[in-house]
Order: C-alpha cells, then structure tokens, then sequence
C-alpha cells in the first residue's frame, strides 16, 4: 500500500510522509505542518495494532480530528463512491442528520458511512469518494455539519502547484 501512495505522490512531484497515531499530540501536529510546508503527501494511519488504547476509534476520526486540529479541509478516498439515495444514485451533497437518515447501521465494523458521517460532526464537513481526489471530489458525495455552510470544492482543490505548498485548508 505505501507503494501506492508513493506512485502517487511521484506523479505529483511530492514526497511521501507515513504516520501510525494513536493520539493527537502537539509534537505529531507540528511533524505534519513542517512536512505539508516542505511539499511532502502526508498518509496517516491510525497505530490500532500497536495501541489498543487509541483516542480516535478508527481512521475516519482520526483523520477528521486531524483535520479540525490543523484546519484542514477534508476527503477520504475509500472504497465507497459516496452516499446512495437508496435507487442506486449518489447524493452529492447532504447534511449529517440527513446522511444518518439513509444509514444502515449494524455489523460490527470500523470505518464504514457512519464513521464518515460521525468524522464530518468532528470537523465540519467530508468528501467521501473513491479512486482518487479528484473523482471524489467531482462524483462523491460531502456530508457537512448542519451547523455550518459546506464549502464548494472544486478541481482546483484536487491539485496543487509542485513549487507551492499546499494552503492549511487544503485536502488531507
């Protein structure tokens, strides 16, 4: 998998900086903004197998608590192309309350739609796709916070200039 990711950054000009997290701490913030300044793709993974003991509960928590921490904006690439309306179409854009409505809970799993849902109420809003940025961003699905207007990504959220480093609010 950390192949992938570093195809990824490669095609972007970027290197790549892994994680494992089993909580938020001042120090690991710090790491990820002086790597995001230097142009690295930062993947972070939660340290579940290492530290039963975790803050977050899954990777989509995680992620969102990171996000809210260093005012990022958030997408999970996942293996889920968005939230269905229940006749096989994508809801592009729906707020949490709404999302839990269309929701099946049970099973005993991590990180399915609810953990999704659950990581927009953390930090404000989440586009879930998949494939890559850039086709969730224009075909998944953003869960937003009712408690705020969701922002308008666009494909100019998808990509940054290889000689600029990405702004605190963009993608994780």
């Amino acid at each position: 998998m950390t192949q992938n990711y570093a195809r990824i950054a490669e095609q972007y000009g970027r290197e790549l900086g892994t994680f494992l997290l089993s909580s938020v701490e001042e120090h690991t913030v710090s790491a990820i903004k002086e790597l995001v300044s230097h142009n690295v793709l930062v993947v972070l993974n939660e340290n579940d197998a290492v530290h039963k003991e975790s803050t977050f509960g899954d990777n989509d928590k995680m992620a969102a608590t990171l996000a809210k921490t260093l005012g990022a904006r958030l997408t999970i690439i996942s293996d889920v192309k968005g939230l269905y309306d229940g006749r096989e179409r994508i809801i592009h854009t729906i707020s949490t309350n709404e999302a839990k409505k269309h929701v099946h809970t049970g099973g005993s799993g991590t990180g399915g739609m609810m953990s999704k849902i659950h990581a927009a109420e953390i930090c404000g809003q989440v586009i879930v796709g998949c494939d890559s940025l850039k086709n969730a961003v224009q075909n998944g699905t953003l869960i937003y916070d009712g408690h705020q207007q969701p922002y308008a990504p666009t494909d100019q959220s998808c990509t940054t200039n290889q000689h600029d480093p990405p702004k605190p609010s963009s993608p994780l």
